[in-house]
């Protein structure tokens, strides 16, 4: 069943990096209520392809990393400019199921950041 909810977002074709996100259940939306963006990038990607030792750290080797959970949010942190990479088609995803209506019952469209009607994050952390 997670699976049904997967897919892979290119972040940068040059380097063969993919993540492999999965769309939150309606549980999750409830709970990431006014930092749906911030979940989206934090805890939505469960896998990375591509993503090579060298490419993370100076002086690495050019091993594919197995997927790290706490070394994604790292390096995630510090790249701000693949968040809407990220978030952008899991919006849309989201509110072609029509679960986008359970983060915002009775309040206004969150945006990918989680406040306000914007589509585009600027922070995850605003």
């Amino acid at each position: 069943m997670l699976a049904a909810r997967q897919k892979w977002i290119t972040l940068d074709e040059a380097k063969g990096w993919k993540v492999l996100v999965q769309r939150p259940d309606s549980i999750q939306l409830s709970r990431w209520a006014g930092r749906l963006g911030e979940n989206l990038i934090l805890e939505a990607v469960v896998g990375w392809a591509g993503f090579q030792e060298d490419h993370l750290v100076p002086g690495g080797t050019s091993d594919e990393l197995e997927w790290d959970a706490t070394l994604w949010r790292v390096w995630i942190a510090d790249n701000p400019h693949f968040w809407d990479a990220i978030i952008d088609p899991m919006m849309e995803d989201l509110r072609a199921r029509n679960q986008i209506k359970e983060v915002t019952k009775g309040n206004s469209q969150p945006s990918s950041h989680g406040s306000g009607t914007t589509k585009k994050a600027k922070s995850p952390r605003t």
